[in-house]
This record gives structure tokens, C-alpha cells and sequence, in this order.
């Protein structure tokens, strides 16, 4: 049970949500220059849920960082810290990101469930005011999660070049 969802949206200033079904190289670029506008006046982190997206060459290959399954087991066996859950953030000029995982497949085994509690220990727990969702794989509650989000950004192509995957996503 997550009775404390509405206290989440409540503490949270906003969940802000980027996804695509034909862009999908453009997500990445567009989530990190959201965080960059809303770290100007709150404290922001970023969670990658799409895989192969590039964001993986960050500082992901320090040996010494945990990467977002490691935050994901925290939340599931209810086993952390603050500084164990501080060792899976990185930072970028003034927002930060959770580390993206280290085995893609891992993205789609994850319930919004699980998502939900992980967001609830960003702003709970390690103070983030902002949580900017690079959505990217389809996983049980994926729509549950994007309900949550305030505003979802939603790239496509331009009006003229349509995408029948878009189309069939709208339908």
C-alpha cells in the first residue's frame, strides 16, 4: 500500500515526465536541459528509464558508484541509508541523476509500485524538490507513473512527417 502517495504530490513540487515513440534520441538532450531549467529554482534529479539511450556513458563506468539497481534492491528490501542511496546519484552541473542501470532488461521488470516508493525516497529522503522521468520502456504501471508526473512532454516529428507508431499510441 502506498497510502502516502498523496503526501508525495503533496511535498513534491512536480514530477515532470519526457517521453517518445519517435524521437527517442531527442529524449535524453530534452531531459537534461528540463533539469537544468527547473535546478535554477529547485533542487532537481533526473531518473533514465530508457535504455540504450547513451546516458549510460556518464560517470557510470566508476567501479566505486552503485547504479540505479542498486537504489531499485534498497527500495524493494526497505535495506538503506541516506549515503547508500547518495552513492547511486550523480551530479551534473546543478541537478543531479540517478545512475542508470547496468542491465537494461531490469527497467522493464520493475512495477510503478516500485518506481512510486523510489520516488518517494528522492524527495523524502535526499530532499529533491523536482524529478524530471526520462520514460523510455513500457514496465507494469508505466500510464500509473505518468499519471503522476504534472506535465509530460511528448516529442514527435514535425506535423508534416507523421509516425503510425504515434498514431496508434493516441488511439
Amino acid at each position: 500500500g502506498y497510502s502516502n502517495l498523496g503526501s508525495l504530490q503533496c511535498n513534491l513540487h512536480k514530477i515532470i515526465g519526457v517521453f517518445s515513440l519517435g524521437c527517442e534520441d531527442l529524449q535524453i538532450p530534452f531531459a537534461a536541459m528540463t533539469a537544468s531549467e527547473y535546478a535554477e529554482k529547485k533542487r532537481t534529479v533526473m531518473i533514465n528509464l530508457q535504455p540504450y539511450s547513451g546516458w549510460e556513458t556518464q560517470d557510470d563506468e566508476s567501479t566505486d558508484s552503485l547504479s540505479m539497481e542498486d537504489f531499485i534492491l534498497s527500495v524493494q528490501t526497505g535495506n538503506y541509508s541516506k549515503s547508500r542511496l547518495m552513492g547511486a546519484i550523480g551530479h551534473e552541473n546543478t541537478w543531479d541523476y540517478v545512475y542508470s542501470v547496468k542491465n537494461t532488461e531490469c527497467l522493464a521488470e520493475v512495477t510503478d509500485d516500485t518506481y512510486k516508493e523510489m520516488l518517494k525516497l528522492l524527495t523524502q529522503e535526499l530532499g529533491y524538490e523536482m524529478i524530471i522521468i526520462n520514460f523510455g520502456v513500457v514496465f507494469l504501471g508505466v500510464h500509473s507513473l505518468m499519471n503522476l508526473c504534472e506535465r509530460i512532454y511528448f516529442l514527435t516529428h514535425k506535423p508534416e512527417a507523421t509516425n503510425c507508431r504515434e498514431e496508434i499510441y493516441f488511439r
